[in-house]
């Protein structure tokens, strides 16, 4: 089978990457912190943030071609209905391929559950009233 990275998989507009921060969750991980809000539609959408602290231009495009292939190769095993911002870690700029498939993928998982093992989850959507 083929998997594509499509335009209709990525999360493009500003306001988006926001709403993600504002009302979405976040898992942290050793190599990603995954912030990931639930939506409506039939496929998950990806977005990479990697800011210059991270690292040098030839780190960062490094990280963010590692980042879109994993979810690409992952991309039927993840829910359908979430949208992601993946942002890497420290440790992100000598993880290999593998390693972030493998994160992914576990975190993607976890993102249903209330209370992760060994992950940190922190709900920044507004406190119940």
């Amino acid at each position: 089978m083929r998997h594509n990275y499509l335009k209709s998989d990525r999360i493009l507009k500003r306001s988006d990457f926001k709403k993600i921060s504002r009302e979405g969750a976040t898992l942290f991980g050793r190599f990603l912190v995954f912030s990931y809000l639930p939506k409506e539609g039939k496929n998950p959408r990806l977005g990479v943030t990697v800011t210059k602290k991270f690292g040098k231009a030839h780190e960062r495009n490094r990280f963010k071609r590692i980042a879109r292939e994993a979810f690409r190769r992952l991309k039927t095993d993840i829910s359908d209905n979430l949208s992601l911002n993946l942002r890497p870690r420290g440790h992100a700029r000598h993880a290999k391929m593998q390693d972030i498939m493998d994160e992914l993928l576990t975190l993607s998982k976890q993102c249903h559950d209330k209370r992760p093992k060994g992950q940190s989850i922190t709900n920044r959507g507004n406190p119940p009233q």
